[in-house]
């Protein structure tokens, strides 16, 4: 089952075990994280710390996709799932 969840300014899709999360770092920036495994670290690996809060806003499309908007930056997620049997 697909799923778009909503929560603390960032946004998450849910497939079949994958993963995806979109979030604020930083004034207009965000971070894109995808894993084939429900288990996402939250480890900052080489970014650059956050400075400040950011002024984000998550929402769910009425089509089925959403989006996240962080200052001047925006991500469209919209997600077609094919199943071949």
């Amino acid at each position: 089952m697909s799923e778009f969840t909503v929560a603390s300014g960032r946004l998450e899709w849910t497939f079949d075990g994958h993963k995806l999360v979109v979030e604020p770092w930083g004034a207009n920036s965000l971070r894109v994280r995808a894993t084939p495994t429900s288990d996402l670290s939250d480890q900052a690996w080489a970014l650059l710390p956050v400075d400040g809060e950011s002024q984000s806003r998550a929402s769910k499309d009425e089509g089925g996709g959403a989006r996240i908007v962080n200052g001047s930056i925006t991500a469209v997620v919209n997600v077609r799932v094919k199943l071949g049997f």
